[in-house]
C-alpha cells in the first residue's frame, strides 16, 4: 500500500467519524461525541505520520474539501448547541459558563439562532 492510498484511507475514515459525530451532535449524545473526538485525534496522528514531511498529492483535494465541509458543519452544530444550552441556563438563572475553556470572560448568551447547514 503506497502513501497516497494510506492517506486516502485515513481521510475516508475521517469522513465516517465526522458523520458519526454529526449524528451524535444531533442526538446530544455526550458520550458518543467524546468517543468521536478520541477517534479524530488518533486519525490526526495517523494522518500526520502517513504524510510525513511531504506535501499532499493534488488528487486528494476533493477529499480534503469534503472533510473540511463536514468538520465545519459539526462546528456550527456545536456552536448552536452551546448557544441553546446557555439560553436555557440563562432562563433558569444559572451562572453563565465561560465563553471558552480557560477564559475569565463571561458572555450573556444571545438568543439561539437556527442555522441551516445542509447546503
Amino acid at each position: 500500500m503506497n502513501a497516497q492510498t494510506t492517506v486516502t484511507d485515513i481521510l475516508d475514515e475521517l469522513l465516517v467519524v465526522l458523520a458519526d459525530e454529526h449524528a451524535a451532535l444531533l442526538r446530544l449524545d455526550h458520550a458518543a461525541i467524546g468517543e468521536q473526538a478520541t477517534r479524530k485525534s488518533s486519525l490526526e496522528a495517523a494522518l500526520t505520520a502517513a504524510i510525513g514531511p511531504s506535501s499532499l498529492p493534488s488528487e486528494l483535494g476533493s477529499r480534503l474539501r469534503a472533510v473540511r465541509r463536514a468538520a465545519l458543519t459539526n462546528q456550527l452544530l456545536l456552536v448552536h448547541a452551546r448557544a441553546c444550552l446557555q439560553g436555557l441556563l440563562g432562563l433558569r438563572g444559572a451562572a453563565q459558563a465561560p465563553v471558552y475553556p480557560g477564559s475569565g470572560a463571561r458572555q450573556t448568551a444571545p438568543a439561539p439562532l437556527r442555522v441551516d447547514v445542509r447546503g
